[in-house]
């Protein structure tokens, strides 16, 4: 497993990085945009596993209000390699989606899992795109994220199942990953309806350590943290689409302490699973993880804590 790895205690140090997120809220009918603005080469770093945030990764512009000027910052991924892995399993599930639509004949009424998982996934390749890390799909980025517009766009079956096509086809694109930014490329409702679903494989693959130890358990839970961390860093510029019962400070706030938990549940599991970690640490993560997202709803959506 490649990517850097940083201790408990380091993390510690950075956890105050945060912004803020809303779990299960609505908002869909946002139209995301493309990848817009071109950012610099990001420098690249070696090692194992977890990024602490206070080593630079890929510098990227969040806009602080809709219109505003971009603000520069310094954002943490996970190691990319448990991203890269998400896309064949969210491609699986598109086929599925597809099919189930296929099954109804009626795309407006059940193309809600479909919505649900391009857009997990359009975060899923950003992440990707935007690591410093090299990978397989960097550069099939920005073609895959074109197609996954062209399915949470679409109107009717026959454009959503084109996009899903599209999407297959794009993992052969070679683009230019340096054209991506963390803006708003994802509709905010859709996405967080991803988010319990993943809380809840993650919770079931990891909770023994038999569980965790196992080939399934390790990856559902790797690829799940690592999932959550880029879906919260996606959904930091998605304020307008939330129930607004916060600041957008706050939003920002609870955005990056989610995303910040989920990666040091990220990093504590690839040590106990190299055998440098106890379980209890990474059940301890994990735990923390999931009482971020609760710390999220005592302000926005408090109908989904605990969920």
């Amino acid at each position: 497993m490649s990517g850097n790895r940083v201790s408990s205690s380091v993390f510690a140090l950075v956890v105050s990085f945060t912004a803020m997120l809303v779990i299960g809220c609505e908002g869909d009918s946002a139209s995301p945009p493309g990848p817009t603005t071109p950012i610099g080469p990001a420098t690249t770093t070696e090692g194992r596993g977890y990024v602490e945030p206070l080593v630079p990764r890929a510098t990227v512009f969040l806009p602080a209000t809709p219109g505003a000027k971009f603000a520069d910052e310094k954002v943490p991924l996970p190691p990319v390699e448990d991203l890269v892995a998400q896309v064949a399993n969210y491609i699986k599930k598109l086929d599925t989606d597809i099919e189930d639509i296929s099954d109804t004949k009626n795309y407006t009424a059940d193309n809600e899992s479909l919505l649900r998982d391009a857009n997990a996934f359009i975060l899923i390749v950003l992440a990707i795109g935007l690591s410093e890390e090299d990978s397989s799909l960097k550069k099939a980025a920005p073609g895959l994220l074109e197609a996954a517009f062209a399915v949470i766009k679409a109107t009717d079956f026959p454009g959503a199942r084109a996009g899903v096509e599209g999407i297959k086809k794009a993992l052969e694109s070679s683009g230019d990953p340096s054209t991506l930014t963390w803006t708003k490329v994802a509709v905010l409702g859709p996405v967080m309806k991803a988010v319990p679903n993943i809380s809840s494989s993650v919770a079931t693959a990891s909770n023994t350590p038999k569980k965790l130890k196992s080939a399934k358990g390790l990856a559902m839970t790797l690829q799940g943290t690592a999932t959550l961390a880029a879906i919260m860093q996606g959904s930091i510029a998605n304020y307008d689409e939330s129930d607004k019962n916060g600041t957008r400070e706050q939003w920002e706030k609870l955005c990056r302490d989610f995303r910040d938990m989920a990666l040091k549940a990220n990093a504590e599991v690839h040590l106990f699973a190299d055998g440098k970690a106890e379980y209890s640490a990474a059940s301890g993560a994990l735990d923390a993880m999931k009482a971020s997202c609760d710390d999220c709803h005592k302000v926005f959506h408090q109908d989904a804590i605990g969920k």
